[in-house]
């Protein structure tokens, strides 16, 4: 796959993976990082945060104590709290005496400025027996018992109960339904006073109002607007609110529980992520609170978007740092790309002309730079410089080459020629030398046949005189009877040239006849036709008009019957006359040759004697002929084995030859190929 793709889109892709990849790797580190660090930053924060308002609420806590002891030990309240007890009893444990009515009265005011000046909701004296002899807010609790009322199930009652068995320590009593002030969530104070001999004397108890709490925990400065801190408390076994909220709705009181809920309850602190009511992210920092009587936890939560804004700020921006590198680096590279490229798209396409072209090897690349594509542009044109040389010498030697070649097959052609002769030439003298020699084994033998026969010459050439003397008498009879076959001869040849005349008569009477059965023919055939147009009447005159026709047509059969017969007696009696002419030559030329054997043969009488005298010169001469003949036949068969010898050489010579014609043949068509390929190019 990578190999199909161009070498631009693989050097653009080396230098974007090699700039991006360390960009992206560089980014993803700087990012993971600074995202940690600025998330440790923000969960540090929270926690500093948390910290403060935990340090602030531990404050808060340990003032009031303060506070509580301070008013405990005011000698003004303690007098204040003896008196109203003592009033409440006489008066029959009711405030409503007149008498507890105006010590109130004339303390009261004195007292509601400290208890305003600390800031409770309401400072309770409560009698050693249990019973409420005072309250600053005067709710409906002033007056009740605290075990045998309303009240003896209230956190007031377990803290008032807590508080009798210490030696004044202060008890609290954490947040909880308080029925006197129409359920409103209240949490207490509770000491108790002793006297020196460690009895208690009485109970002071200040109702700590959850604004203070409230004005702690909801400070929201720089948290954002999805962010707020809480309180949340455990109070048998349940979990609910200890502050109100802010961002979401929740009063002190109202159930709150989560696993990281439990865990600050349980007294872990930590940090974490949840899916909230919203559906949206949510961070959390949950710490434990260690309040005195109270088993409390503090939460700061807000949406993670927003706790994590600056994170997610950063990778934003690293994004857009990573994109507006990745165009920067694209761009570099097309534009590095294109100077790499554009040399060997140069180079490529003076190639491609080279190969699919003109071949135009005149053409240079053009050195615009002194770097690595600058060496090789230079190169590149010394390259075309010497392939430019070795074509036009290649083109000069293919041009020789193809010149030279078709010399070497006219030679070669020439050559297979004239060895062609010699073959035959050897082939007729080795022909003829086995023929002499056979020819002069049969003279031999013919000779020695000779030789006997000249003896039996000699003995027959008495009887050959006798013979012509009775040939000479032969031949005068020959002669008379040759002149009488001549006579008779030409009598035969007139009678025959009669019989040829009278077979013209009848061929020209028989031309006759035909042309009437042709004319009869034709009126029958009008007859024919006015038979038909006259219907049903001209019937029996179409009958007539047919016989008439059928005659016609068996006339001229028959007349060209006739004709054919006598043209073959014309052929025959021509041939005969041809046949008699010969005849009558041969006889008159037999005539002469008898004439002339007549002649011979007296002459062949004396001739017969000279004859039997030279008989026994040829006998000598024959036996010096057999001799000649003997030597002649062994250098004819010397002969015939060397010519032998000699065409196996010229056929083998051939065989070169022709294969010289062939590769030169094919030399010639290699040189025009290369003539044709050097054509190509442009020199």
């Amino acid at each position: 796959m990578f190999n199909r793709l161009t070498l631009r889109i693989k050097i653009l892709f080396s230098f974007i993976l090699v700039s991006l990849l360390p960009l992206i790797v560089v980014t993803r580190i700087a990012v993971d990082s600074a995202s940690r660090s600025l998330r440790d930053e923000v969960i540090a924060k929270y926690n500093a945060v948390q910290e403060a308002k935990i340090n602030h609420l531990h404050d808060y806590f340990s003032s009031m104590r303060t506070d509580v002891e301070i008013i405990k030990s005011n000698p003004f309240v303690l007098d204040s709290m003896d008196i109203f007890t003592q009033a409440f009893v006489d008066g029959g444990q009711s405030v409503e005496s007149e008498r507890w009515k105006t010590l109130v009265q004339f303390r009261e005011g004195s007292i509601k400025s400290m208890v305003e000046k600390y800031g409770f909701h309401d400072l309770l004296m409560i009698s050693p027996d249990g019973y409420i002899v005072y309250s600053t807010a005067g709710a409906g609790d002033l007056g009740l018992s605290v075990a045998s009322s309303e009240l003896a199930d209230s956190n007031l009652a377990k803290a008032l109960d807590k508080a009798g068995q210490t030696r004044g320590d202060i008890v609290f009593a954490d947040f909880a339904a308080y029925s006197p002030v129409q359920g409103e969530q209240s949490a207490f104070m509770v000491s108790a006073v002793k006297d020196k001999a460690g009895r208690t004397i009485g109970y002071f108890a200040v109702r700590i109002p959850v604004t203070g709490i409230n004005r702690i925990v909801q400070q929201r400065s720089g948290m954002g607007d999805t962010n707020e801190t809480y309180l949340v408390g455990m109070t048998d076994g349940v979990s609910s609110l200890r502050s109100d909220r802010v961002v979401k709705k929740g009063k002190v009181g109202d159930p709150a529980a989560d696993r990281f809920i439990e865990k600050a309850l349980a007294g872990e602190a930590g940090s974490g992520e949840k899916i909230g009511s919203t559906g949206q992210a949510e961070f959390m920092r949950y710490d434990p609170l260690h309040i005195p009587g109270a088993r409390w936890a503090m939460i700061t939560t807000g949406a993670v978007s927003e706790v994590f804004a600056a994170v997610d700020s950063l990778k934003k921006r690293m994004l857009l740092v990573i994109v507006g590198g990745m165009i920067v680096v694209v761009l570099v590279a097309f534009v590095m790309t294109g100077v790499i490229i554009r040399p060997i798209n140069n180079t490529s396409e003076m190639l491609r002309d080279i190969a699919e072209g003109e071949g135009d090897l005149t053409r240079r690349l053009t050195i615009v730079a002194r770097d690595e594509m600058g060496e090789l542009a230079k190169w590149f044109n010394i390259f075309m410089e010497k392939l430019q040389g070795i074509i036009a010498q290649v083109s000069v030697d293919a041009r020789q080459l193809n010149r030279a070649s078709t010399d070497l097959s006219g030679i070669s052609g020439q050559m297979d020629d004239r060895l062609g002769g010699i073959s035959r030439n050897s082939a007729q003298v080795s022909g003829a030398a086995e023929e002499m020699d056979s020819n002069m084994v049969s003279v031999a033998a013919a000779c020695e046949q000779a030789a006997t026969n000249i003896h039996m010459i000699a003995s027959a050439a008495e009887e050959m005189t006798v013979t012509v003397r009775e040939i000479a008498k032969n031949s005068e009879a020959a002669k008379k009877v040759t002149q009488d076959s001549v006579q008779k001869a030409g009598e035969a040849s007139s009678k025959i040239n009669e019989l040829g005349r009278s077979t013209e008569k009848i061929t020209r009477i028989t031309d006759v006849i035909t042309e009437i059965s042709e004319q009869t023919n034709l009126l029958a055939l009008n007859a024919t036709i006015e038979a038909a147009r006259a219907g049903q009447a001209g019937k029996g005159f179409a009958v007539v008009a047919n016989e008439i026709k059928e005659l016609a047509r068996q006339t001229s059969d028959a007349t060209s019957e006739i004709r054919m017969q006598i043209e073959g007696v014309q052929g025959a009696t021509a041939d005969t006359v041809k046949q008699i002419d010969e005849i009558s030559t041969i006889i008159a030329e037999v005539h002469k040759i008898v004439e002339t054997i007549a002649v011979a043969v007296s002459e062949q009488a004396e001739a017969s004697q000279e004859i039997a005298d030279n008989v026994a010169q040829a006998s000598t001469g024959v036996q010096e002929v057999n001799v000649n003949i003997n030597q002649n036949s062994a250098v004819a068969g010397s002969i015939s084995a060397a010519t032998g010898e000699a065409d196996e050489a010229i056929q083998g010579i051939a065989g070169f030859s022709s294969e010289i014609n062939l590769k030169s043949t094919e030399l010639s068509e290699l040189a025009e190929k290369l003539q044709g390929i050097m054509g190509q190019f442009k020199v």
